[in-house]
């Protein structure tokens, strides 16, 4: 009920606190409840980033998938803050080698809550979540996202050596949708 209070479905760990003792519950029982929620898949909570809960994963999904998204299509405008152009050669990069700059979040209509969950964050969960991978960890800093690799521009050796080691599946909705297989990495 609190979570519905505040933007985007995440709350902080202080916050949870204070509801658990609302409630007659103790620190270590607040903990746990975290726990067994996280392993229900129903909130999220990662150590890396121990000062927030998601109490709606949608946002998390959300925020991913249009990173993704955008090396698929042809016409990111949709994706895009408004009023913003993304730079051709920013797309190219992503689409043809997986490789984006901390820049191509500024272009995303995503939104960052102030000392809760901001960019750097983002990049420290997607990092954590082995989503991603900074290859450059000098201004301007860049990751590969392999996940955003067509496979079109591998050779057939280098083909048949992907889709023996993993099978990508991305999944776009139209509608909001949380699939359980995103939430159980």
């Amino acid at each position: 009920e609190e979570s519905l209070k505040v933007a985007h479905g995440m709350v902080t760990l202080d916050t949870c606190e204070q509801i658990g003792i609302k409630l007659g519950m103790g620190k270590q029982e607040v903990y746990q409840c975290i726990e067994y929620l996280n392993s229900l898949s129903l909130f999220l909570y990662f150590s890396v980033l121990p000062h927030v809960v998601f109490t709606n994963p949608q946002y998390l999904l959300d925020t991913v998938t249009s990173l993704i998204r955008m090396s698929f299509i042809d016409y990111p405008e949709e994706l895009l803050a408004k009023g913003f152009v993304l730079p051709p050669y920013m797309q190219r990069k992503l689409r043809r080698e997986g490789i984006f700059s901390e820049e191509l979040l500024h272009y995303l209509s995503l939104e960052f809550i102030p000392n809760l969950f901001t960019k750097d964050h983002l990049m420290e969960l997607l990092q954590y979540l082995f989503i991603i991978t900074p290859v450059r960890e000098t201004a301007p800093f860049l990751y590969f996202i392999p996940s955003a690799l067509p496979t079109r521009y591998l050779s057939e050796k280098e083909k048949k050596e992907f889709s023996q080691s993993c099978e990508p599946l991305l999944l776009c909705f139209k509608h909001k949708v949380i699939p359980q297989v995103f939430l159980l990495l």
